[in-house]
């Protein structure tokens, strides 16, 4: 008999994903723009239409801010970098400090910083060998 978490994994292979966007909330698109410009240390890559303001991060990975204010304040990402202290130093001399600085021994250490809105930006150092899964396989023609 198949459960349903294994028929789910059977027709996996029909769908593969290229890239990932990660959507923030906004209040204010103006001042969340602002914000992001001065934390991220650029412009936005593309501000597509009104509201929306986008920074392609790495390959496949684009953070996007989104003005929706009944949702802002529920956000949150991590963005992960190699060396942590490296970071927050240069996010401080942008003008910024973290909310919250830790570390959770064996998995990550991490800094939080609060957008205007109150979602939690969170800048992470893995503490682990990260293994990166490879693309799944194309589907076949």
């Amino acid at each position: 008999m198949t459960n349903d978490t294994e028929r789910a994994a059977e027709g996996d292979a029909d769908l593969s994903f290229l890239s990932v966007l990660a959507g923030i909330p906004v209040a204010d698109a103006d001042e969340a723009t602002a914000w992001y410009t001065r934390f991220l240390g650029r412009v936005p890559d593309m501000q597509p239409m009104p509201g929306v303001a986008e920074w392609v991060l790495a390959a496949g990975a684009t953070l996007q801010l989104v003005h929706r204010p009944q949702a802002a304040g529920f956000g949150f990402t991590r963005l992960e970098v190699a060396d942590l202290d490296r970071a927050i130093s240069a996010i401080e001399a942008r003008g910024f400090t973290p909310t919250d600085v830790g570390r959770y021994e064996g998995i990550v250490k991490y800094a939080d910083y609060l957008d205007p809105s109150g979602n939690e930006v969170s800048i992470v150092e893995a503490l682990f060998d990260v293994t990166r899964f490879p693309a799944p396989p194309a589907a076949a023609d």
